[in-house]
């Protein structure tokens, strides 16, 4: 799992590199996506959000954010690759 978790990173890193972009409105897509699925898993945002231990929606929203950015540049990295 370790070496998984390294090799995306690696790969994020790469992205970074290589240039390769993510745009806000994918990301955000994403986001929106994400709080979507946490809010029907845990019944609401409220619990959602208490239950990662985030002070509000905003910094629950950042978090993703981060995540959402760099998952989109590890996709868009392995696409350049295998092109």
């Amino acid at each position: 799992m370790l070496e998984e978790l390294m090799g995306q990173k690696l790969l994020a890193h790469h992205a970074v590199i290589d240039s390769v972009t993510a745009s806000d409105a994918e990301i955000n897509g994403r986001v929106d996506r994400s709080v979507q699925f946490f809010a029907q898993q845990y019944g609401n945002l409220d619990k959602a959000i208490k239950a990662y231990g985030f002070n509000g929606i905003d910094d629950f929203r950042k978090e993703l954010y981060t995540v959402q950015k760099e998952n989109l540049l590890i996709e868009k990295e392995q696409q350049k690759i295998t092109e």
